[in-house]
This record gives C-alpha cells, sequence and structure tokens, in this order.
C-alpha cells in the first residue's frame, strides 16, 4: 500500500513566483531559536500514522535541504501548485509598496528545494502586521487579506518509492529507511518559532531605499512569497 506523506512549513521565504508555475521550488528558511531557556529546539517533526516518531536529524543546518520522491530509480519531477495557494499566499506586495523588496540570498539559512509535490495553503485566516521605521517616524499597522499561515505539500509514496530530505551529502529524514512498511501515512512538519520572526521579516529582505518594514503581530512568522 502506498503511504501518503505530507510537509507542513510553518512559514518559508518563495523565491520563485509559483504563478508562473516553475520546474522547481526554493524555500528560504531559518532554523527556530534556542528558547528562552536556551534550549536547542528540533525544526523538523515527523509522525508516523499520529505517532511522534524518533528521527537521527531534527535540525535543519545550513545549506539546501533536498526533497526528493522517487518511484523505484526515478525521481518525480511534478510541482503543482493549488488555486487555494495562489490565492491565499501573502506576497511582498501585500506589505510593501513597488518596488517591493527581494529576498536577500545570503541572509537566509537554508532553502528547501522541491522538484516535485502538490502545493496547498493551510490555515487561512485574518492577520495584522505592524510597520517598523528604520529612520524615524510613526509605526502603522494594517491587515491584509486572509492569508495561509501553512503551506502543504502532498506526496503519495508508492510501495518502491521514498520520501527524503537531504543535505550536505546525509539523509535528514526517509521514509523508506525511518518509517516501517506497514504504515498509512507520514506527516513531516518543518517548524519556526516567533524568535524567528524579524528574521522572515526583516534580515531575510534587502530593505535597501524602504523607509520601514513590516512584521507580523504576535510572531509566528507565516509563509511569504513573490513578487
Amino acid at each position: 500500500m502506498p503511504i501518503l506523506a505530507t510537509i507542513v512549513l510553518d512559514s518559508g521565504a518563495f523565491l520563485q513566483d509559483i504563478d508562473s508555475n516553475p520546474a522547481a521550488l526554493d524555500i528560504g528558511y531559518f532554523q527556530c531559536a534556542k528558547d528562552h531557556s536556551g534550549n536547542v529546539v528540533p525544526d523538523i517533526h515527523v509522525y508516523v500514522d499520529g505517532n511522534e516518531a524518533t528521527i537521527p536529524h531534527s535540525k535543519l543546518g545550513k545549506g539546501t535541504i533536498n526533497v526528493l520522491h522517487t518511484k523505484g530509480s526515478t525521481t518525480l519531477t511534478n510541482l503543482k501548485f493549488a488555486s487555494s495557494l495562489t490565492k491565499h499566499l501573502l506576497r511582498k506586495k501585500d506589505l510593501y509598496n513597488s518596488p517591493v523588496p527581494n529576498f536577500d540570498d545570503a541572509k537566509l539559512e537554508c532553502k528547501l528545494h522541491f522538484n516535485s509535490g502538490a502545493f496547498r495553503c493551510s490555515m487561512v485566516k485574518d492577520r495584522r502586521f505592524k510597520e517598523v521605521p528604520l529612520m524615524g517616524g510613526s509605526p502603522g499597522e494594517k491587515h491584509t487579506k486572509q492569508i495561509a499561515h501553512n503551506t502543504v505539500v502532498e506526496y503519495e509514496v508508492a510501495d518502491d518509492g521514498d520520501l527524503r530530505l537531504e543535505a550536505n551529502g546525509k539523509t535528514l529524514f526517509s521514509t523508506a529507511r525511518d518509517v516501517t512498511k506497514s504504515a498509512k501515512r507520514v506527516d513531516i512538519e518543518i517548524v519556526s518559532n516567533n524568535l524567528t520572526a524579524e528574521k522572515f521579516f526583516r534580515e531575510a529582505l534587502d530593505l535597501t531605499g524602504q523607509s520601514s518594514y513590516w512584521l507580523p503581530n504576535q510572531g509566528d512568522p507565516p509563509p511569504m512569497g513573490a513578487p
């Protein structure tokens, strides 16, 4: 029996415009900051048939994390974007007037690279953002359209297939290696805590020429796309 697998992205900087149906997608990410007690916080949580699983590597690390879906010896390449994500993904233009700031690749801690998967939105709801002046001035606030607070990527992994995350020559997680053959469902959650909000919404952007930047209220950085 095939395994139904999902990857849930708690945040992320979409580096390609999904409206153009890219053949591959890079999503910039920051690792969870240590909690207020200084403890290391996992970035990757895996649930197999609803039960939390112990995995060899729970931190994203630096550089590129390749998300690979294979069937037999074939690596599948097929990205799909649901209209719900196209509609509800927060865009930089929802916060900034033209020209909108670019993501600064050099500031991103790591990237998740996808060649396949069916992308849809999750947790669509209202959100308020606060304006932070860079050079004096008064702060403001705005409500955006209803936005997705998570992105879900769905896969059907065949009996002879695998869904794995690879980085720096090592496998962080693999359904073929880390999940029993009797499993029916695997959920992989890539989390971000409130302490990363400034990284996603300030440090990840080239704010040259901008007089202010926008932060999500109460932390909890939602995904943001281009343009």
